[in-house]
């Protein structure tokens, strides 16, 4: 009797093994497809996962390029957008992480959004008039964003935006805020964080800004010589950078529980 439990829990572990196996290698397996398509009349850009990563780079020619091993990813051309959507992955268990590729020629887009549920977030050198980036649970890194506007949020991750330009509306439920800003800022703009620090760098800074910063449960670090604050308080600043006038953009720095570096 005893000899058979053990065969009979062998045979369930080969089994849950195999399983395991198949639902790893299901979408894996599938070969590398990259699809090209001609950007002249593309203004939009629309890229939607799942638990799939998405990496956005430059292209080295002028062609859009879409690249993924995983199946169930959709790409049409809807005229001036080109839609790219990955459905939830068909393994029971999927250990290993999947990416869609996307590189874009060196122009400027109207609008460009990446939007996932549980993936990571990723981009190089973008450029469109907007760029709206958002994730449920996964970090977003961007190095190198230019143009008119920056729009980010997450529920639950980190947020890194390096060599950004434009305006900003970033926020973050749980996770930590880093920016490092070049230049004008033209618009109102707003950083946000529920639960998490917040690093704010403008180097080189815009000819003219209003910030206005508040932390409720933290302090507020800053090395701009023009700040000002309450008397004796560290969470709260407000602070103006070269020549103010009505037309000045303000940055709104919020924090409810954590820290605000600003330089």
């Amino acid at each position: 009797m005893e000899n058979w439990r053990n065969k009979g829990i062998a045979l369930l572990c080969a089994s849950m093994l195999a399983v395991l196996v198949a639902g790893c290698n299901s979408d894996s397996d599938a070969k590398s497809e990259v699809k090209r398509f001609n950007s002249d009349n593309i203004k939009n850009i629309y890229v939607q996962t799942d638990s799939q990563n998405i990496e956005l780079s430059r292209s080295d020619n002028a062609q859009i390029e879409v690249r993924s091993t995983i199946k169930g990813v959709t790409i049409s051309d809807e005229g001036e957008t080109l839609k790219v959507i990955a459905a939830e992955s068909s393994g029971i268990f999927n250990l290993k992480t999947n990416i869609v590729y996307v590189a874009l020629p060196n122009r400027i887009y109207k609008k460009i959004d990446l939007i996932t549920k549980s993936g990571k977030i990723t981009g190089k050198d973008s450029k469109s008039k907007e760029l709206s980036i958002s994730g449920d649970s996964g970090s977003i890194g961007i190095q190198g964003f230019e143009g008119e506007k920056i729009v980010s949020h997450t529920s639950s991750g980190d947020i890194n935006l390096a060599g950004i330009s434009g305006g900003m509306e970033v926020s973050a439920d749980a996770g930590n805020i880093n920016i490092s800003h070049q230049g004008e800022i033209a618009q109102d703009s707003s950083v946000k964080s529920n639960s998490g620090k917040i690093e704010l760098k403008l180097d080189p800074a815009p000819s003219s800004l209003r910030i206005n910063a508040v932390t409720k449960s933290g302090k507020i670090e800053s090395s701009l010589k023009a700040s000002s604050g309450p008397s004796g308080s560290d969470k709260e600043l407000h602070a103006q950078i070269g020549k103010i006038t009505d037309e000045s953009p303000v940055l709104f720095v919020e924090n409810s529980s954590g820290s605000i570096v600003i330089q």
